[in-house]
């Protein structure tokens, strides 16, 4: 039985109307022993969304964050820390800010299509001191 708890790295993208990444580290939080400790990344990759000013989701309240986020996990009962990034380069800022955070687990979501999304885990690996990832991913229909 493990009895270090591990650390989960959760990528939200707040424009999108369900949130796989969160929902998905939620489900298996329950079969992991201890609890996972979660910390959730707030970021839009905005090469995949229209980021003007007129799109509608990229504007996000306490309301929001409460029901999205703060909700299902205090429900769930799991320890976890929020970040929000404003950061261009979606990617390298996910990178780095799970480094910082010292993740065993990634849990991304990534758009395939309008009409289906991407669901992509990978599990950070240190190599001869060399950064490397084993992927894991199953497509989502929306």
């Amino acid at each position: 039985m493990k009895s270090t708890q591990e650390k989960v790295f959760v990528v939200v993208d707040p424009t999108a109307s369900e949130h796989i990444a969160l929902q998905r580290a939620i489900i298996t939080a329950k079969f992991r022993i201890p609890l996972p400790k979660l910390y959730i990344f707030v970021g839009v990759d905005a090469e995949s969304v229209d980021t003007r000013a007129t799109n509608d989701t990229l504007y996000k309240n306490t309301t929001w964050f409460e029901s999205a986020i703060h909700g299902p996990l205090r429900a769930a009962g799991l320890e976890y820390q929020i970040e929000i990034s404003w950061s261009s380069e979606w990617q390298k800022s996910i990178l780095q800010s799970s480094t910082r955070f010292g993740a065993d687990l990634l849990l991304l979501p990534i758009r395939k299509k309008k009409s289906s999304m991407l669901r992509l885990t990978f599990r950070p690996c240190v190599k001869n001191k060399k950064y490397s990832t084993r992927i894991f991913s199953s497509a989502v229909l929306g």
